[in-house]
Protein backbone atom coordinates (compact mmCIF):
# COMPACT_ATOMS: atom_id res chain seq x y z
CA UNK A 1 0.00 0.00 0.00
CA UNK A 2 2.81 2.37 0.86
CA UNK A 3 4.53 1.85 -2.48
CA UNK A 4 1.27 2.43 -4.39
CA UNK A 5 0.65 5.57 -2.37
CA UNK A 6 4.17 6.80 -3.00
CA UNK A 7 3.86 6.16 -6.75
CA UNK A 8 0.51 7.95 -6.91
CA UNK A 9 1.82 10.94 -4.96
CA UNK A 10 4.98 11.04 -7.07
CA UNK A 11 2.96 11.00 -10.32
CA UNK A 12 0.76 13.84 -9.13
CA UNK A 13 3.73 15.84 -7.91
CA UNK A 14 5.78 15.34 -11.08
CA UNK A 15 2.91 16.20 -13.42
CA UNK A 16 2.13 19.40 -11.53
CA UNK A 17 5.82 20.26 -11.26
CA UNK A 18 6.24 19.98 -15.04
CA UNK A 19 3.26 22.28 -15.53
CA UNK A 20 4.68 24.71 -12.97
CA UNK A 21 8.08 24.83 -14.68
CA UNK A 22 6.49 25.53 -18.06
CA UNK A 23 4.40 28.38 -16.65
CA UNK A 24 7.46 29.64 -14.72
CA UNK A 25 9.50 29.83 -17.93
CA UNK A 26 6.70 31.57 -19.83
CA UNK A 27 6.12 34.19 -17.14
CA UNK A 28 9.64 35.19 -16.20
CA UNK A 29 8.81 38.75 -15.17
CA UNK A 30 5.61 38.54 -13.18
CA UNK A 31 6.70 37.79 -9.59
CA UNK A 32 3.20 38.00 -8.17
CA UNK A 33 2.10 35.25 -10.56
CA UNK A 34 5.05 33.10 -9.45
CA UNK A 35 4.01 33.47 -5.82
CA UNK A 36 0.45 32.48 -6.73
CA UNK A 37 1.81 29.46 -8.61
CA UNK A 38 3.87 28.32 -5.63
CA UNK A 39 0.85 28.78 -3.38
CA UNK A 40 -1.37 26.74 -5.71
CA UNK A 41 1.32 24.03 -5.91
CA UNK A 42 1.38 23.81 -2.10
CA UNK A 43 -2.43 23.67 -1.94
CA UNK A 44 -2.50 20.97 -4.64
CA UNK A 45 0.01 18.79 -2.81
CA UNK A 46 -1.73 19.13 0.56
CA UNK A 47 -5.10 18.39 -1.09
CA UNK A 48 -3.76 15.25 -2.82
CA UNK A 49 -2.25 14.13 0.50
CA UNK A 50 -5.64 14.52 2.22
CA UNK A 51 -7.30 12.44 -0.50
CA UNK A 52 -4.64 9.74 -0.10
CA UNK A 53 -5.13 9.70 3.69
CA UNK A 54 -8.88 9.32 3.18
CA UNK A 55 -8.40 6.46 0.71
CA UNK A 56 -5.95 4.75 3.04
CA UNK A 57 -8.47 5.06 5.90
CA UNK A 58 -11.15 3.42 3.73
CA UNK A 59 -8.80 0.57 2.78
CA UNK A 60 -7.77 -0.01 6.41
CA UNK A 61 -11.40 -0.36 7.57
Amino acid sequence: MASVRFRFEACLGVSFLKYSIVVWKIETVNWQRKLQLLDSLWQYLTFSRKILMFLQMLIDI
